[in-house]
């Protein structure tokens, strides 16, 4: 082979690697700029998630509170009734006590004039005159009691409750 010749094969073998390292680094550089997107929207990806589940545990958290202050609210409710009821209660006693007294002065007056006047008729009528209010005012009574049990046993469970929630939340 000629000198000429193999300066020409020469140098197109040296523009052949040249070419080929021109390719492998525009190859490589294009791969470098996709692993760097594949690596930024990984990262974006990541935020924003971690974003998501900290606005999630913050909306669960202001749920949690809210639902927290109604319950106190409805208890202070509750308690204001009961108090309420107990005040209402204790009224319809005094009532009820004063309307025996009566009762029990009207019967001895009864039977005063049963003996002096004779008349067994008269105390019949008022006993059984008497035995509707005597009937109506105990189912009263009764039903007062009923209710005031019912909203204490109430309260004492939303307060055991709020007592259960509130030591959760601070452990």
């Amino acid at each position: 082979m000629s000198d000429y010749n193999y300066e020409v094969y020469k140098q197109a073998a040296k523009a052949s690697i040249e070419a080929e390292q021109m390719y492998r680094q525009h190859a490589r550089h294009g791969l470098n700029e996709i692993f760097t997107d594949i690596c930024t929207h990984h990262e974006d990806t990541q935020l924003r998630q971690e974003s998501d589940t900290d606005l999630e545990s913050a909306r669960v958290q202001h749920e949690i509170e809210l639902a927290v202050k109604l319950l106190e609210k409805d208890i202070l409710e509750k308690q204001d009734t009961l108090i309420g009821l107990k005040e209402q209660l204790e009224e319809v006693k005094a009532i009820n006590f004063e309307m025996y007294q009566k009762m029990q002065c009207s019967e001895e007056e009864a039977k005063k004039r049963d003996v002096n006047d004779g008349q067994d008729g008269k105390s019949t009528q008022m006993s059984a005159c008497r035995k509707p209010y005597e009937e109506r005012l105990s189912s009263e009574v009764w039903i007062w009691y009923s209710k005031c049990q019912a909203e204490d046993d109430h309260a004492r469970k939303l307060q055991l409750k709020r007592q259960i929630s509130s030591s959760d939340v601070e452990s």
